[in-house]
């Protein structure tokens, strides 16, 4: 996975930004996000966690008719 997402990494440059953790490093995150699986990917909207088909984790606000796009 890491190899794929290197390789598309300048194709979203101006879209997405791509981190690479070691979850063996950092036990904290591993406990954060409840990670268990080897290789995992997370995607995150505005410095939040985002749960595919969940929408937002944690939403103060609903955003979603404040503004027109």
């Amino acid at each position: 996975m890491d190899e794929v997402l290197s390789g598309v990494a300048d194709t979203i440059k101006n879209f997405a930004v791509i981190y690479l953790v070691d979850t063996t490093e950092v036990s904290d995150f591993n406990t954060m996000y409840e990670l268990y699986d080897p290789s995992k990917v997370m995607f995150f909207f505005r410095n939040k966690h985002i749960n595919k088909g969940r929408g937002l984790v944690i939403v103060p606000k609903d955003y979603s008719t404040k503004y027109r796009y």
